[in-house]
């Protein structure tokens, strides 16, 4: 780097960090152009950078408090509309999808079976896909945990863009099926059904009847006209990102979330998170153009490429 050959002194993970100069005890160590910490020790060129020989400089109790501004925006009402799927409860979804919800990890390979043998007779016609939101959790979490389980999945289940919800469940799992139903409140009992597979003798059989059913329901969904002022629409995938609901509310968020779509009648979204595969590459690249840049980095995914170009101040 820069006419200098940097040896590596230690087996390096990807995505670590590696010194491009020797530091001294209690010096700081800089990334990005900010001190990350302190020295624990005197360090070498090529040392690998991680909790064992790097302190924090936080010290003490922190106090913060939140203090926001509220803006009042004052933009004329254009009464645009959208073609969306009207549902029961009043949301609308912007697809008209079908969904198997696993409570539990054990049932995900039931899940995609019962999701490929629906595709493969009917298709998919009249509806925009059909879907398994397989995950790992639902049985073995605690407290906390268990309990954010549950809300994800019953959000997945309630959320506009899905015309009909199979929830799949094994029956013994602690994220129990009659409990997690009611969790649902008054929900749409036409469209989203359950099946303990437990229960049955053939679970195949059994969901195949049920999404069958549901099939017909949601391939009948037309998109209607809807006013885009009165709601906040949910928009993506809830698995990716989770897309949050932007009920109606007096804070500034959600407020400004209601002013931009009277402004110009453009869908609500949040930042959403995409997991996407990228090659991995193991040759070290600067962090950047900063003069006082100790680190280098080992890119483990095109996000670490594109923030290194980024501070270099080339395109992304």
């Amino acid at each position: 780097m820069d006419g200098r050959q940097i040896v590596v002194n230690q087996d390096t993970p990807a995505g670590h960090k590696i010194l491009i100069k020797d530091v001294s005890k209690g010096e700081n160590i800089i990334k990005y152009g900010y001190p990350i910490g302190h020295a624990i020790d005197n360090l070498k060129a090529g040392d690998w950078v991680n909790e064992n020989n790097l302190k924090t400089n936080l010290s003490g109790k922190l106090e913060y408090t939140y203090s926001p501004i509220n803006e009042e925006l004052n933009i004329k009402n254009g009464n645009r509309t959208f073609k969306g799927y009207p549902r029961r409860n009043g949301d609308v979804g912007v697809r008209n999808e079908i969904w198997v919800v696993p409570t539990v990890g054990c049932v995900n390979g039931v899940a995609e079976r019962l999701v490929k043998a629906l595709r493969h007779e009917t298709h998919g016609e009249g509806v925009d896909a059909i879907y398994a939101w397989h995950h790992n959790y639902g049985c073995s979490q605690l407290s906390d945990d268990h309990e954010n389980t549950r809300k994800v999945l019953r959000d997945i289940c309630l959320h506009p863009n899905a015309g009909a919800v199979l929830v799949l469940s094994l029956g013994c799992e602690n994220n129990q099926p009659d409990d997690f139903m009611a969790m649902l409140g008054d929900y749409d009992k036409e469209r989203i059904k359950l099946l303990v597979t437990q229960k049955v003798e053939d679970e195949m059989e059994a969901g195949m009847d049920i999404l069958r059913s549901l099939y017909e329901k949601a391939r009948q969904d037309q998109r209607e006209n809807d006013d885009q002022k009165q709601r906040c629409l949910q928009r993506a995938h809830p698995a990716k990102g989770t897309a949050a609901r932007c009920a109606a509310g007096t804070g500034p968020r959600a407020k400004r979330h209601k002013q931009k779509i009277a402004r110009d009648g453009q869908q609500c979204r949040r930042s959403m998170s995409h997991n996407r595969s990228f090659p991995k590459s193991s040759a070290p690249q600067c962090c950047g153009a900063l003069k006082s840049c100790d680190i280098l980095i080992r890119p483990r995914a095109f996000s670490d490429r594109r923030r290194i170009r980024a501070a270099r101040g080339e395109t992304p």
